[in-house]
């Protein structure tokens, strides 16, 4: 790296130049560039705690936000049942 990086800004342009794509700012730092093939998008955050013994688990699968998103969206399925 050799360079001196001083922030976060410096570090990502330093990262998109080395990696040849000039946007320094890439997706995953812009939440409003995330896109989705879904019939509802994904519009709204949601934050909640966990056990440790949950998080470790859910890092364990492939895509843990997918599984958080169905492991809510059958609750909820089955609770509009009752």
């Amino acid at each position: 790296m050799g360079e001196f990086i001083s922030s976060i800004a410096e570090l990502m342009t330093w990262i998109a130049l080395k990696l040849g794509d000039f946007n320094p700012f890439p997706c995953f730092i812009c939440c409003s560039a995330f896109k989705s093939e879904r019939e509802e998008p994904l519009s709204e955050r949601l934050n909640l705690r966990v056990t440790k013994t949950m998080k470790e688990e859910l890092s364990t699968k492939d895509d843990p936000p997918e599984f958080c998103r169905r492991a809510i969206q059958e609750a909820l399925e089955k609770d509009k049942e009752k």
